[in-house]
């Protein structure tokens, strides 16, 4: 599903309507912003504007409240965002 240009997750009807707003997520992916994915996004980007140690413990306690399997999803799209950052600061060095 990765670069598939809108990205329907659970089936959304809202993407058919046009009058609807679509974010583009980090995966390449559109949603609209009523999306879990964009929730996801969102705070994945959110947290990693934090400090390292503040970043671990808001993790920490996000896998108390909802589960490490839960948690996972969000981690994995914190390390895309850090990644495709890095990789993006090392393009403009050059």
């Amino acid at each position: 599903m990765i670069n598939d240009p809108v990205h329907k997750p659970n089936g959304c009807q809202r993407l058919e309507d046009p009058s609807v707003k679509l974010v583009e997520l980090s995966t390449g992916n559109k949603v609209c912003t009523y999306c879990p994915e964009w929730m996801i996004e969102c705070e994945a980007k959110a947290i990693l504007a934090k400090p390292l140690s503040v970043r671990q413990s808001t993790l920490l306690k996000l896998e108390a409240q909802r589960g490490p399997k839960n948690v996972q999803a969000l981690k994995n799209r914190m390390a895309l965002i850090f990644g495709q950052r890095k990789l993006h600061k090392s393009d403009e060095s050059q």
